[in-house]
């Protein structure tokens, strides 16, 4: 990553990780040969089926050119995922990405990589395909945010949902 470790911008990150309880974690065992992924979020439950830990797992071999802010966009969309506005702006946003002839491929292509993280959880296919429409939504984030273009795009296109999006990144800030 070649990441500083030191700069304010990887402080503020570790501390929001550790206000929130995610742990943050190294590891190229859990990507095999793939240097195009950069990280993953792993949750970890209980055989009662409650959380007991939520990591995100950075690939220290990545070559990915995502930035930092990027990665962590996409990672830490993953801890927000049980509130109610993200689950309406999610579906929303689903629905919007589903369209696009890119999707089928996409989804495909991160059912595989997950397959081999989440090898020894006890997921139901519709779980699975649920964890896998999550990344597809975290990704869009993580690289879109901050894409003027995409965003006054997804503006014209579909009012309600840039709207939406605007109000949850707001919501997440205060």
């Amino acid at each position: 990553y070649n990441i500083d470790t030191k700069s304010d911008t990887f402080r503020e990150k570790i501390r929001i990780a550790d206000e929130r309880g995610v742990d943050l974690v190294y590891d190229a065992s859990v990507f095999g040969n793939n240097t195009n992924q950069n990280a993953v979020w792993k949750i970890k439950r209980d055989e009662n089926g409650k959380i007991v830990s939520r990591e995100i797992i950075f690939n220290p071999n990545a070559k990915g050119d995502m930035t930092l802010e990027q990665v962590w966009t996409h990672e830490i969309t993953h801890d927000m995922e049980g509130n109610g506005k993200y689950k309406t702006m999610r579906n929303e946003l689903l629905e919007y990405l589903q369209a696009k002839p890119e999707y089928e491929n996409a989804f495909n292509d991160l059912k595989a990589i997950y397959a081999k993280v989440y090898a020894e959880e006890n997921l139901t296919e519709q779980e699975f395909n649920e964890l896998i429409e999550d990344e597809v939504v975290a990704d869009m984030l993580g690289s879109k945010l901050g894409d003027t273009e995409f965003l006054k795009s997804l503006n014209k296109e579909k009012r309600s949902l840039g709207k939406r999006i605007y109000d949850w990144v707001v919501d997440r800030l205060n």
